[in-house]
């Protein structure tokens, strides 16, 4: 299932390109979204980056839900309310654990030691900074996604502020804005 390319920037180039293919579809395809996730999961940190990018970019499109029926998890019963993300470690998962929704996985990485933070380049292409900006248009299109339990965005919101206060992320000023912009609309404008 990998691709079998040496050359990163090759590497990133088509997952971008697979990420693209995936918005035009009606439906997420589920060999894309694997593809996604071993790269996410496996890759180099500049591949991670890309794919945690696509991921995003697929969860914010066609919804978590869509994703993970793609890749046929089954959904849990519409009356239970999920309060945390399933904490998986990522340096322990191999290419066949399907079992695990995309935003588990996504928010997994924040709590991953090794991503490098690179402040090269203008993009911030690490994948702590995509995360970050990637959870918090997530929870500014919340109401977009109503599979997402009103519990989970406490907890996305309070890794958005701990990124806001990490001294690794206070030159990314993307982020910082990111943040910011999270909590206005966490707390209905009216505390700023």
């Amino acid at each position: 299932m990998q691709a079998k390319q040496n050359h990163v920037d090759v590497q990133r180039a088509a997952l971008r390109c697979l990420c693209l293919l995936g918005l035009l579809e009606n439906r997420p395809n589920a060999e894309l979204v694997k593809q996604l996730r071993v790269s996410f999961i496996n890759g180099p940190d500049l591949v991670s980056a890309m794919a945690c990018k696509s991921l995003i970019d697929l969860v914010t499109w066609h919804g978590p839900q869509e994703i993970d029926q793609a890749i046929g998890i089954e959904l849990p019963d519409p009356s239970y309310k999920k309060s945390q993300f399933t904490q998986v470690d990522l340096s322990e998962m191999n290419d066949d654990d399907l079992n695990i929704g995309v935003l588990d996985i996504l928010f997994s990485g924040f709590h991953k030691d090794d991503w490098e933070f690179s402040l090269e380049g203008d993009n911030h292409d690490n994948v702590p900074t995509i995360l970050g900006e990637g959870f918090a248009k997530i929870l500014l299109l919340s109401e977009n996604f109503p599979s997402i339990p009103s519990d989970l965005h406490t907890v996305i919101l309070s890794q958005l502020i701990r990124l806001y206060f990490s001294e690794e992320t206070k030159e990314l000023e993307r982020l910082v804005c990111s943040c910011v912009l999270c909590c206005f609309k966490a707390f209905d404008w009216r505390l700023f």
